[in-house]
């Protein structure tokens, strides 16, 4: 009689795995289908949603805006390289002074210590100072019209 109960046993163990077996393939089938229903879901509200805005955006005109914005970039572009040149170009006068007037101003001491400064001197000094002043003040005001410019239309800037 025990040998028996043990076979029972066994035949219980082995009903039991192939039974195990068939409910997880049945739960893992299930769980891709629901995985592959929530990613369609996903997708669909995500269609759903790009459809709106692209119907938004167009209906208010920012597509237009934009294609307008893109064609006219590179005037933009060119007009904010005007600016920068002209900012720079304040700068390379404005170091080109400092320098010609440092050299001067080294130039006359020189003279005055060696005592040989003459009134020729004195004038080319001074006319290249104020060659100097001209030039920093015509590119002030080159740099302040294009500023002026930006102020009055700044989306031709953009």
């Amino acid at each position: 009689m025990k040998e028996k109960c043990g076979a029972a046993t066994i035949e219980a163990v082995v009903a039991f795995t192939g039974f195990l077996f068939v409910i997880v393939t049945i739960l893992n089938v299930a769980n891709y289908c629901r995985a592959q229903m929530v990613i369609s879901n996903a997708v669909d509200a995500a269609a759903r949603e790009l459809a709106q805005y692209s119907y938004f955006y167009n209906m208010t005109g920012m597509d237009k805006f934009n294609n307008y914005v893109n064609e006219n970039a590179g005037i933009g572009a060119a007009n904010i390289n005007d600016v920068i040149d002209g900012t720079n170009s304040v700068y390379t006068t404005l170091s080109s002074a400092l320098s010609d007037t440092t050299d001067y101003g080294n130039q006359l001491a020189d003279k005055v210590d060696n005592q040989n400064l003459t009134y020729q001197d004195i004038q080319t000094a001074v006319l290249k100072i104020d060659t100097n002043s001209t030039n920093i003040m015509s590119s002030i005001t080159a740099m302040e019209a294009k500023f002026s410019s930006v102020e009055r239309n700044p989306l031709l800037y953009m």
